[in-house]
């Protein structure tokens, strides 16, 4: 017998244990977050190390140099990741999951209005066509 169901019992999917992980379930839900921030962080950690290692914030002598002058070692790199995931953390609870769900709010016209404005039908209470591309729009006097 196919399918997902044999006897009346549920086979085991090993895939769907191993990505509902706790720690894996974690990365994904802030890694719009890590993947916007990382660089920003690393950067900011790597400025902060130059200016600790000589007085100066810069991380090049010119701006036309490509060679750093200041590099944080690779015994660093746990503490650069723990920050990027402790910064972007912060970043999802404070602005991402606010605002999710401020999206997601019922809307005041309710969901009939919110499928009426995709689908380009007409607003009931303005009386006007909405987001409808398949209206096509004349001139004074022209059809």
């Amino acid at each position: 017998e196919k399918g997902p169901w044999r006897g009346g019992a549920r086979r085991r999917c090993y895939t769907r244990e191993a990505l509902s992980f706790k720690p894996l379930v974690f990365l994904g839900d802030i890694s719009l977050a890590i993947y916007c921030l990382h660089i920003p962080v690393l950067f900011v950690y790597t400025m902060v190390v130059a200016y600790m290692s000589t007085g100066d914030w810069r991380l090049t002598k010119s701006i036309d140099d490509v060679d750093l002058r200041v590099r944080a070692s690779w015994f660093h790199m746990p503490l650069q990741w723990a920050l990027v995931l402790l910064v972007s953390l912060a970043a999802n609870r404070l602005f991402e999951q606010p605002l999710r769900k401020w999206i997601m709010r019922p809307s005041r016209h309710g969901a009939q209005h919110r499928s009426s404005i995709a689908s380009g039908r007409e607003d009931e209470e303005e009386g006007k066509r909405i987001n409808d591309p398949t209206q096509q729009a004349y001139g004074p006097g022209e059809e």
